[in-house]
């Protein structure tokens, strides 16, 4: 079984993913870090800083490519703007299983506030604006996201309803 979660930066994905595959007994990914020990060689932050995001969402595309073809079994965590890149939603959908972690604007903002300077698009947001930068953001994205086969608001998202939606 592939499991491809998805969802806005700071929304649990790497976290539930890695429950996840514990319980099950699979390999867990996370895209970002199989990105930058194999297609990289640098941590994502700096590559952007050096190169741009478009070679960065290049290079992300090839990755997750590369993954669902040859990984049979695995849990998959995407960067927040993995599925929102060159259909890479579509290609997702047609390989694997993909659940949306919809977690609130407040809760993203609480968390992504202790995590900015690891974030390279919110490095030079300033506090007074972060608010309405994620709103806006996540609000280019949710079209993407709501792709997804499952949909787990930020109340209903535990290890049990993971665990449920797919069995259905």
């Amino acid at each position: 079984m592939k499991v491809v979660f998805i969802g806005y930066m700071a929304a649990g994905k790497s976290l539930w993913a890695k429950r996840l595959a514990a319980k099950l007994g699979v390999d867990f990914i996370d895209l970002d870090t199989y990105l930058e020990d194999n297609y990289l060689n640098e941590k994502i932050f700096d590559f952007i800083e050096k190169k741009g995001e478009l070679a960065f969402r290049k290079l992300e595309k090839l990755a997750l490519l590369d993954l669902l073809a040859k990984k049979n079994d695995m849990i998959l965590a995407t960067g927040g703007g993995a599925p929102c890149y060159f259909n890479n939603i579509d290609a997702i959908n047609k390989t694997a299983i993909s659940i949306f972690l919809n977690v609130s604007i407040k809760t993203l903002v609480n968390r992504l506030t202790l995590e900015r300077e690891n974030r390279p698009i919110l490095k030079h947001i300033p506090d007074d604006k972060l608010q309405e930068f994620i709103a806006k953001h996540l609000f280019e994205r949710n079209v993407f996201y709501r792709k997804a086969n499952f949909i787990l608001d930020e109340d209903d998202i535990n290890l049990q309803n993971i665990e449920n939606v797919l069995k259905n």
